[in-house]
């Protein structure tokens, strides 16, 4: 079966200790494990309406029985290896399968909405690319046609260099790419005050 666009998630589990490690490390384990799961909810109401194909992939293990409807999103475990091999993984996955687009995103970014990812997708007509670049140097969005492995090895992943080599290999590649908006990545404490989505979720609850 043909999926023309498909979108992929890449989560991780939400486990106490096991999530948002730097956050953790600054704003203790309790309120990184919260952080987390509330983004994971963020990222759940702005996906579950989009008209994709959409394949949830987990990091340690399948969980058959969380609020991620089966009905709704595929889902699938992530391989082996670093984020790239991971990502790459679940691209070529997708592409085996039939997508004729392929838009990746995680877990990270709260502001990754249905009009970001709607314009990654349409973009995709016109370019072969597309990237949403992150604040700290990375990126929280990577859309394409086709599988492209090279984008995919040799970086050095958290380092704040990913984007400008990912975007160099592309233009020695010959391919075109067009750059969504930067959004801030949800890694640090830093981050958090940045990005205000703590405070919002606080005044959703009040």
């Amino acid at each position: 079966m043909l999926h023309k666009n498909t979108l992929i998630i890449l989560i991780r589990n939400p486990l106490k200790g096991l999530v948002k490690s730097r956050l953790a490390a600054e704003a203790g384990i309790e309120k990184a494990y919260r952080i987390y799961k509330q983004l994971l909810a963020r990222l759940h109401s702005n996906t579950i309406s989009l008209p994709y194909r959409k394949c949830l992939f987990y990091d340690r293990y399948i969980d058959t029985d969380d609020y991620w409807n089966e009905k709704i999103y595929e889902k699938y475990l992530q391989s082996e290896g670093n984020i790239g091999d991971r990502m790459k993984d679940a691209i070529k996955q997708a592409f085996e399968q039939g997508a004729g687009k392929v838009v990746l995103i995680g877990s990270d970014t709260p502001e990754i909405d249905e009009i970001i990812i709607g314009k990654a997708f349409r973009s995709l007509d016109a370019h072969d690319i597309i990237l949403g670049p992150a604040n700290d140097g990375g990126y929280y969005l990577i859309g394409m046609k086709h599988p492209i492995a090279k984008l995919f090895d040799g970086k050095q992943w958290g380092g704040n260099l990913v984007m400008q080599e990912t975007l160099q290999e592309i233009k020695e590649l010959h391919l075109s790419y067009k750059l969504l908006p930067e959004l801030i990545d949800i890694d640090t404490l830093e981050d958090l005050n940045k990005s205000g989505f703590d405070q919002w979720q606080q005044d959703q609850i009040a």
